[in-house]
């Protein structure tokens, strides 16, 4: 979506820090839980290979489009107006709670199991982007050796 608009919209200056995970590696996560011992009823955070701000982010899809788009930082105050407009959509492109969510860092935590603990090393955005989705299987997760 963002590749359509020749303006991209960041939401604030675009420094919010994301960890995105691809699904494939969250899946192999959940298959290991249920494996191995010692991981009931402990709390993991599964969290992709590297950290990234939002506009890292956009660049990353972008580059992979081949695209320029100007990026024009926008304030939070903003995005929750037009989440409150858009709100009233029978189909929202945007909510409140999204936001809200993008305000915040989102990152892995500490004290708190992660892919190493489960011997996974999770895939970056540039790999996932870069196979363009359509080459990774799920079903062949990456492993610690």
């Amino acid at each position: 979506m963002v590749t359509r608009f020749p303006i991209i919209p960041l939401f604030g200056r675009g420094e919010t820090r994301l960890q995105p995970v691809y699904v494939g590696d969250v899946a192999a996560a959940v298959r290991r839980c249920i494996e191995m011992p010692g991981t009931a009823g402990r709390m993991f955070e599964l969290g992709g290979g590297t950290v990234y701000t939002y506009r890292q982010c956009i660049d990353l899809v972008l580059e992979q489009k081949g695209s320029k788009r100007m990026k024009i930082p926008l304030p939070f105050s903003l995005w929750h107006l037009l989440a409150a407009l858009l709100g009233r959509l029978p189909q929202l492109p945007l909510n409140r709670d999204q936001v809200i969510l993008m305000e915040n860092d989102n990152v892995v935590g500490n004290n708190v199991g992660t892919f190493r603990d489960l011997d996974i090393a999770p895939r970056s955005l540039e790999s996932i982007i870069g196979n363009g989705m359509r080459h990774t299987n799920i079903h062949s997760s990456p492993t610690r050796k």
